[in-house]
């Protein structure tokens, strides 16, 4: 196996919590977590909250209470912006 040419970044972590990201670099991503017990775990956090947020917002037969949702949404793009600007810094 050759070693990862592109570091992870957070945007990587992210597009993987987000089932975002091709094959060859869910990959990488994964052996890096692997090696980061940090990173994994702050990772598998973002996964539970994904989770639970996507098991708030399915409700009664898929369909979520709009203000429901407006949170749901407004609570992602608020974790994703802190990471990007945690990298940026």
């Amino acid at each position: 196996m050759t070693a990862t040419v592109d570091p992870v970044t957070d945007i990587d972590l992210d597009a993987y919590v987000d089932d975002q990201i091709d094959v060859t670099r869910r990959i990488e991503v994964e052996a890096f977590l692997s090696a980061r017990p940090e990173a994994a775990a702050r990772v598998m956090s973002d996964l539970r909250t994904r989770d639970e947020l996507r098991v708030a917002l399915a409700g009664s037969k898929g369909m979520a209470r709009p203000a429901t949702a407006d949170a749901a949404r407004r609570l992602e793009r608020g974790l994703a912006r802190g990471r990007i600007f945690g990298v940026l810094q």
